[in-house]
C-alpha cells in the first residue's frame, strides 16, 4: 500500500495538499529541491536486492500509485512475492480495510513461519464485494 516507484502521479497529479503535507513534513520549502529528493524516494534500485517476502497490495484504481508501477516493482523483486489487487478500489480501498488488515497480519505470520519458498510469486485480484 504505497507509492513504489515514480512519484510523478501523488505529488504533480494527485491533490496538491499531497504535496504541501510532504514537503512540510520533510522540513523541505523550495518546490525544486523536494522534487529533487521525491526523485529520488524509489525502490526501483534496491529491489533486486530485497530478500524477505514482500507483499504489494493496492487498489485497482490507485489514485496515488498507478497499477503499472506497482506490477513493474513485483517484476523486478527477486524475492518471495505476493501482489494484491482490490478491484474496483482505490488507494485508501473503502470497505476493504476490515478484512485486509486480518489478511495482512495472516500473510506476514506466514511469511515469518518461512512458509513461502524462494520462487514463491503470487498475483492475486480480489473481485468487488
Amino acid at each position: 500500500m504505497g507509492v513504489y516507484l515514480d512519484k510523478e502521479v501523488i505529488f504533480n497529479q494527485g491533490r496538491p495538499a499531497y504535496k504541501e503535507n510532504f514537503m512540510y513534513m520533510a522540513n523541505v520549502h523550495d518546490e525544486a529541491e523536494f522534487d529533487r529528493m521525491a526523485a529520488q524516494m524509489t525502490l526501483e534500485p534496491l529491489a533486486e536486492k530485497i530478500q524477505c517476502p514482500t507483499l504489494l497490495a493496492m487498489g485497482e484504481f490507485d489514485e496515488l500509485c498507478p497499477l503499472e508501477d506497482a506490477f513493474k516493482l513485483y517484476h523486478l523483486l527477486r524475492c518471495p512475492k505476493e501482489i494484491w489487487v482490490f478491484e474496483d478500489e482505490n488507494h485508501v480501498m473503502g470497505g476493504r480495510l476490515p478484512d485486509f488488515y486480518t489478511w495482512v497480519a495472516d500473510w506476514m505470520a506466514d511469511a515469518l513461519a518461512g512458509k513461502f519458498g524462494p520462487s514463491h510469486a503470487w498475483e492475486v485480484w480480489f473481485p468487488p464485494r
